[in-house]
């Protein structure tokens, strides 16, 4: 079999940019400890935040940044909000989350009325019945654990979180599970090639089509560099996305290497960017045990963030490469890594993604964010008409947060799915949300 490879492009551009971005350096210190047998541990505080105001200062429903692991465990929060230490230990505690009810009303038919998941988009349903569901899967609740030291690098950080997107409406679903010291991280937690500090506020869970998402177990080390550049080296657990039959036999999935990525990040004063590439092994074989086939692929993804005027961020993601799908989120789960071309070669398919999002604040209380996003996978002359060829996806909301730990908002969001064979059928979703956070 034929190996296909592909590396990121747009890394060169990313790196322009970040070099702009590097020319605001925070000088800012983290607050002082608070004295006291309950005060938080500020060891290492005096060291300058790298941390971009563009994140620090934006609102968001799901809180993804502070979930994130950080160069060195620096905390999203210098002064520990919500920890509180155990007693005869010196590591202290943080429970956290929030209680979220949406109200979600389809005026097309989609398959997913709990996530608006545009390759979910029934095509040619002459159907038009609207449909209203409340959920209440949002809902997070997390646990950390932070042990401090003298040097920030000496810190160990544990996250816990849930939500209830597991098998059924009750079922817990692990979102994180890891820890991190010396800047070696080991569980499972966002892929190291994905942003959590540049998806949209969104009230949909789903977010954007094409944003890089996903979560699973890895080893990560990052490097820290000079003005404040990072650079992240993970191998971490591997899934061939292969479709589930072949020549009407069952497909069994092979990985016999693990997903290796690459990330180069830079955190300046108002900004962010994130440029990341991965290399792949994917492949199966065939239920007789008489073909198989092992092709390699990868990919990069180049994201970033950026404060404009005082309160506004924009955010941003661009991804593409061969066997990349199930690393997109709207093609993740599908088959979609591999497909056989008219030769009869097993091939890692083409997939890109981009998405672009800004976020206005209106007053303190007033927030809006709207987000375009589009994605493609290649065609191949000998894929299914009704394959995934295309999605489009856009939001706009408005949110308002009448105290600091609750949140109310409504949001529209339209989405538009195209097969290989050309044919295409939308939706539009009206969502309202109600949040109540635990510590904010």
């Amino acid at each position: 079999m034929r190996s296909t490879a592909a590396v990121a492009i747009g890394l060169g551009g990313a790196l322009v940019v970040g070099a702009g971005l590097a020319s605001a350096q925070t000088t800012a210190g983290a607050s002082q400890p608070a004295s006291g047998p309950q005060a938080p541990a500020q060891a290492g505080a005096a060291q300058p935040s790298t941390i971009p105001d563009s994140v620090k200062t934006r609102q968001t429903l799901s809180d993804d940044s502070e979930a994130a692991a950080r160069l060195d465990n620096e905390p999203f929060d210098p002064t520990l909000k919500g920890f509180f230490l155990i007693p005869g230990t010196n590591t202290r505690l943080k429970i956290g989350g929030y209680a979220r009810l949406d109200v979600i009303h389809d005026f097309e038919p989609i398959g997913n009325t709990s996530e608006f998941i545009v390759s979910s988009i029934p095509i040619d349903v002459v159907s038009g019945d609207d449909n209203t569901r409340l959920q209440a899967r949002q809902t997070r609740f997390n646990f950390e654990l932070r042990r401090e030291a003298e040097a920030r690098k000496d810190v160990l950080r544990v996250f816990f979180e849930f939500d209830f997107f597991g098998s059924s409406e009750t079922s817990l679903n692990l979102r994180h599970a890891f820890g991190q010291m010396h800047n070696v991280l080991g569980g499972y937690t966002a892929s190291t090639i994905q942003d959590p500090d540049a998806k949209p506020d969104t009230l949909d869970h789903e977010g954007p089509s094409s944003r890089i998402d996903v979560r699973h177990a890895q080893l990560r080390y990052t490097f820290a560099l000079p003005s404040r550049q990072s650079l992240a080296l993970a191998v971490e657990d591997p899934k061939s996305d292969v479709p589930a039959s072949s020549q009407g036999q069952p497909v069994t999935p092979r990985t016999p290497w693990p997903d290796m990525v690459v990330r180069y990040r830079l955190d300046a004063r108002r900004g962010h960017v994130q440029a990341g590439v991965i290399v792949r092994s994917m492949g199966g074989f065939l239920a007789d045990g008489e073909q198989s086939a092992q092709v390699f692929g990868g990919g990069g993804a180049v994201s970033g963030s950026l404060l404009v005027w005082r309160k506004d961020t924009l955010v941003f993601e661009f991804s593409t490469g061969h066997g990349l799908a199930r690393y997109i989120k709207d093609m993740a789960g599908l088959g979609l890594d591999l497909a056989v071309d008219a030769q009869g070669v097993v091939r890692a398919t083409e997939a890109t993604g981009g998405y672009f999002s800004y976020q206005h604040v209106w007053h303190d209380r007033w927030r809006s964010t709207i987000v375009v996003s589009h994605d493609h996978l290649q065609h191949l002359e000998v894929q299914s008409p009704d394959a995934y060829r295309t999605s489009r996806y856009a939001a706009a909301n408005l949110l308002y947060r009448p105290a600091s730990n609750f949140t109310i908002g409504v949001e529209c969001s339209t989405g538009r799915y195209e097969v290989q064979d050309g044919r295409n059928d939308r939706a539009t979703r009206l969502q309202f949300g109600v949040q109540y956070d635990l510590i904010r």
